[in-house]
């Protein structure tokens, strides 16, 4: 079905993904997970023929469907009517104009002719029978109803409809047509909860292979059979579905930290050992060399820490406050309770396909900009009748801590003064 061997993406200089392999078998469906900008869509890309690899091999069977994340109308699609387009996407299309031509023959023929167009037109409509040509529009109008494009849509010209009408188009058009594999990058953008579960239950019921990148949990839960994990550049597979997937991690990422931390507490025992020996007579220090020696062979195979599972950011308790990384202490923390880490879709998880990852620098605390002065400050300006040097003094006091009186390290003494954590982040 399709085979992805040993296959290198590179985007500029910046290597994405490294010496990729897997393999999807007919009628399995796969997604593909990661962080934002690990490389899934350049992937995908790659795998449906748009990019070339830098490296490796690709096998897809000859039939396949690829869908991308910003559908563009085609100039010479754009004045053709939506059920006409989506209709297309089968060989049942061409053999109806087809067989129409011959039953016009048909009609406007005598004596030896009609004969032949006779015999001709009745291959055809077998043919057409037997594709299912006769259900086509009613399968077609069905499976955009399915994805939320209502017959009045289809009546429209493909240019006319929104980015979301055309991509569900695109999407009915892609299911409507099947193949051997379908490829698909964010499928359920812009599809409301019944679409979504529409699309959910026809993957799990097709008989088609898919590849998919998703942000949708659900999806990922509901109909993938396995999970390729895209990891700093490289490719770990886990079978099962997402969540079984978040489970199979975490106990490869808990056995990872075992591994590294006794690899680190022998390399710590033989260096220990070895700067002994090196304080001795001659034979003892040809005995630290020796050690060092074991040592550059052990930094060769030394075991590597799986990456902090992706997780979104953990939003504060007001809704004016900033966005913290996940693991930073949180108020719910502070006062002894142990708060779980959610990523934006609602799963109960920190390895999220979605790619949210914690910004490197949070903002400045506060329900107003860094920039701007409180308005609190504003309200408690000093009369008209100080001196001007009273009055700059009083407002450089208010703008420099905007912190006011609730930040992650707990409630301020006062509303000027600035948290140690907002300090020691804002630089």
């Amino acid at each position: 079905m399709l085979d992805v061997n040993d296959v290198t993406v590179d985007l500029g200089h910046r290597v994405l993904v490294r010496g990729a392999t897997f393999r999807v078998a007919p009628g399995e469906k796969v997604a593909l997970v990661g962080p934002n900008g690990s490389g899934k869509t350049s992937l995908l890309r790659t795998i449906a023929g748009e990019l070339r690899p830098t490296s490796g091999t690709i096998k897809v069977p000859e039939h396949y469907g690829w869908l991308q994340q910003d559908v563009q109308a085609r100039p010479d699609d754009a004045h053709e009517v939506a059920l006409r387009h989506l209709l297309a996407a089968r060989d049942t299309a061409a053999l109806a104009e087809e067989l129409e031509g011959a039953r016009r023959r048909v009609e406007s023929t005598t004596g030896v002719q009609l004969e032949r167009a006779v015999r001709r037109f009745a291959a055809l409509e077998e043919r057409f029978r037997t594709l299912g040509g006769y259900r086509a529009e009613a399968e077609a109008r069905r499976i955009a109803a399915g994805v939320g494009l209502p017959d009045a849509g289809l009546e429209r010209r493909v240019g006319t409809l929104s980015g979301g009408q055309r991509r569900r188009l695109e999407l009915a058009r892609l299911l409507y047509a099947g193949g051997e594999l379908l490829i698909l990058d964010e499928p359920t953008n812009h599809l409301d909860l019944d679409a979504k579960a529409w699309v959910m239950q026809f993957l799990r019921t097709s008989r088609c292979a898919v590849l998919v990148v998703s942000h949708d949990i659900a999806l990922l839960d509901d109909a993938v059979d396995r999970v390729v994990a895209v990891d700093r550049g490289h490719l770990d597979v886990y079978k099962g579905t997402y969540s079984e997937f978040l489970a199979q991690r975490s106990a490869r990422e808990a056995q990872r930290a075992k591994d590294v931390r006794l690899y680190n507490e022998r390399v710590s025992r033989l260096k220990a050992t070895a700067e002994r020996f090196r304080h001795g007579n001659e034979n003892v220090a040809r005995k630290a060399k020796s050690i060092d020696k074991r040592l550059e062979h052990m930094a060769k195979s030394a075991p590597v820490a799986l990456s902090p599972r992706f997780a979104s950011p953990t939003r504060h308790a007001r809704a004016t406050s900033c966005w913290l990384p996940t693991g930073w202490p949180s108020r719910t923390a502070a006062r002894g309770s142990s708060p779980t880490s959610r990523s934006r879709s609602g799963a109960v998880s920190t390895f999220s396909c979605s790619g949210s990852t914690a910004p490197a620098r949070p903002r400045s605390c506060g329900s107003w900009p860094a920039s701007s002065t409180p308005t609190r400050a504003r309200s408690a300006r000093a009369p008209t009748s100080r001196s001007a040097s009273t009055r700059r003094s009083t407002r450089t006091s208010a703008t420099a801590s905007p912190c006011s009186t609730t930040c992650e390290s707990g409630p301020t003494a006062s509303p000027t003064e600035t948290c140690a954590q907002c300090s020691a982040t804002s630089g």
